[in-house]
């Protein structure tokens, strides 16, 4: 599942750290998460956090296997 965070550059380093449990790159002003959600408890927990955060989730979607 990809998630990906809209921010400012200068809280990159604050949004990389938002989800251990996943992977990361930026591209451009954006930051692509990805990996592994496990189920639906996991998945709102991440939303949470971004939430927190004040992070924009622009897409989301299933990784082809």
């Amino acid at each position: 599942m990809q998630e990906a965070p809209t921010g400012s550059a200068d809280r990159s380093w604050r949004t990389l750290r938002s989800a251990p449990d996943l992977d990361s790159v930026m591209l451009g002003r954006q930051t692509v998460f990805y990996g592994t959600v496990i189920d639906e408890a996991q998945l709102f927990g991440q939303l949470a956090r971004f939430r927190m955060l004040g992070l924009l989730v622009t897409e989301m979607r299933p990784l082809p296997y």
